[in-house]
């Protein structure tokens, strides 16, 4: 028996990320995409990463595998310039007739910066990871997000840390770039 895609409400794509989470413009970097994927039925028959393009179309980029329960795969990814790309998770399940998809994921694609400040930013986000990452597991959100946020004031080159929804933070760069530390997802 087939669902049609409103009887497969308990399917859902749920946490969409990237890491790193922000690639800059003109450098060739590799890229990993990750989907966790809430199914009440049957595993998905395929899982797909899709470029959402400005025309208003879809483009596959590549098929993501699955390892405990965790959908990922790896892009290699150069843009020409700034700006946001756009992409969504879609899972095709034999038993629904359309397939599922997640909502739109924004990958930020930061330009105007020198080699040396891009590399100062990408290493002051990738301590903080861990350490927000670290605190959070011992001593959950509120705190890993109290003793991250004082961190990465004591930083050079951040200007400013906000809270954002959650538990995310944004933190401006003296360059005028901001980045988004994603809080750890469970």
């Amino acid at each position: 028996m087939l669902l049609s895609s409103a009887g497969a409400a308990d399917r859902s794509i749920d946490t969409v990320a990237a890491e790193p989470p922000a690639i800059f413009a003109r450098d060739a970097t590799k890229v990993l995409f990750s989907a966790r994927l809430t199914s009440g039925g049957p595993a998905p028959s395929r899982v797909k990463l899709l470029r959402l393009q400005a025309a208003g179309n879809e483009r596959a980029v590549c098929s993501m595998v699955e390892t405990h329960g965790l959908y990922t795969c790896t892009i290699k990814l150069k843009e020409p310039s700034a700006g946001l790309l756009g992409f969504t998770v879609e899972a095709d399940y034999p038993d629904v007739v359309a397939p599922v998809r997640s909502k739109p994921f924004f990958y930020n694609v930061i330009g105007g910066s020198s080699s040396k400040e891009r590399n100062a930013m990408l290493k002051t986000q990738q301590r903080a990871r861990v350490l927000y990452d670290s605190i959070q597991k011992d001593k959950g959100f509120a705190e890993a997000q109290r003793q991250t946020v004082a961190w990465l004031l004591k930083q050079p080159g951040v200007v400013s840390v906000r809270s954002e929804v959650n538990h995310d933070l944004a933190v401006q760069y003296n360059s005028g770039i901001r980045m988004i530390l994603e809080a750890p997802r469970n």
